[in-house]
């Protein structure tokens, strides 16, 4: 009898602890899922803001030029001269950013091969960007050039745009991803959660099937039958049950 009741104890153990392992896997995964979801979206927000950033330098350096073709004072010339110089190196900077990233504001380069091909694109326009930006600087009756910097700068706009949309579709995709895992994790989650009410169910029936029977032996009622059980280990233990009333009984 001991060693039945030892079985039972160690099987119902062992399939509730499954139960348990398969719900602490769950958790994590669930866990884990939620924190790349958040490190992601906080390593790559940093560079759409940057991108945006890049769209609007591009417009506003086209802004300086013509400003630059209209005063004809000295100061105002070396004033504007000085906002397009800090405009260029800003924007240099920043592309460097985009390329490499800035772990000391947390922004970390991008892998993705699309978001890659569209920052080349961009990295070309506005390398021929910055080369008519220099020249009109260094002469800015050269009016012709203007044209030039208006077409280049919607270019550059155009293409970090493309980047940023493009770095925006990694997030989007991750979160669609991080949709269907916590979708396939709740899913498991309820069947595990089914099939724990179904097992625990079973268990409870059979406790109170050999309860009755135990204490109908025990008041001397040696017919009561123990139930048919769903669980062999407590069919083993209704078994020995009955074997000890039938011995009782013959007695």
């Amino acid at each position: 009898m001991r060693s039945t009741v030892l079985t039972l104890s160690s099987s119902v153990r062992i399939r509730l602890g499954l139960i348990f392992l398969v719900l602490s896997f769950l958790v994590g995964l669930s866990a884990y899922t939620g924190f790349r979801v958040v490190q992601i979206q906080d390593t790559i927000d940093p560079l759409i803001d940057v991108a945006h950033a890049q769209s609007a330098a591009a417009y506003r350096l086209a802004t300086l030029a013509h400003k630059l073709s209209d005063v004809s004072s000295e100061t105002d010339i070396k004033n504007i001269t000085a906002l397009i110089d800090e405009g260029i190196a800003s924007f240099d900077t920043n592309e460097q950013v985009l390329r490499v990233g800035d772990p000391a504001e947390g922004i970390q380069p991008i892998a993705n091969s699309q978001a890659l091909e569209a920052l080349t694109r961009a990295d070309n326009q506005w390398t021929r960007y910055r080369e008519l930006l220099v020249q009109y600087k260094t002469d800015p009756q050269h009016t012709s050039l203007l044209a030039q910097i208006d077409t280049q700068s919607t270019a550059v706009f155009v293409y970090t745009s493309e980047f940023a949309d493009s770095v925006e579709l990694i997030v989007s995709s991750t979160f669609r991803d991080a949709e269907q895992t916590f979708a396939l994790v709740a899913l498991i989650t309820l069947v595990v959660l089914v099939l724990s009410y179904l097992l625990l169910s079973q268990i409870a029936r059979a406790l109170r099937r050999l309860t009755v029977a135990a204490q109908a032996y025990a008041r001397g009622q040696y017919d009561v039958s123990t139930g048919r059980q769903q669980l062999n280990e407590f069919a083993q233990v209704g078994g020995v049950l009955k074997n000890m009333a039938a011995s009782v009984a013959s007695r």
